[in-house]
């Protein structure tokens, strides 16, 4: 439960940081969506409690700057890691990022759309970085990503 963000968002942020297996987006509070957060709090540094209050906003808000803000690339709270699918300005600073590390996105360089070039280009650079090749991008690329592009 939270007074600072909807049970859907926590689900979601959850997810944005790794949380296996991943919590059904629903909304609705159970065993499972309090084991994630217990999870989060702990994955975080904050107190364990199973509540998402200020105290673990303002660690999952810091967490997410030390893991995504050197390469320009953000992960939103409450928003899932990026994947075959989402457009927009977060897909074209990947894909900028991705070519400035030596990957070729030879079709369609830095449109803003993640389709098969953007993810094939992820998974190289993944699979280069030695960390799991899944062709989503999220904290552990994002780390990756920043150590490549200074």
């Amino acid at each position: 439960m939270s007074s600072v963000r909807s049970i859907l968002n926590q689900q979601k942020a959850i997810n944005g940081i790794g949380y296996s297996p991943k919590l059904v987006e629903d909304g609705i509070w159970g065993p499972k969506t309090n084991t994630g957060i217990r999870w989060a709090q702990s994955k975080i540094g904050v107190k364990v409690d199973g509540l998402w209050g200020t105290d673990t906003e303002t660690a999952y808000q810091a967490y997410l700057k030390r893991s995504n803000t050197s390469t320009g690339i953000t992960i939103p709270s409450g928003t899932p890691v990026l994947r075959k699918g989402h457009t927009g300005t977060r897909v074209r600073q990947l894909q900028r990022a991705l070519i400035k590390s030596g990957e070729k996105l030879p079709k369609y360089q830095d449109d803003g759309s993640f389709g098969t070039e953007t993810q094939n280009a992820l998974k190289s650079f993944q699979r280069k970085a030695g960390i799991t090749v899944d062709g989503a991008y999220g904290p552990k690329s994002a780390a990756a990503l920043r150590k490549r592009v200074k």
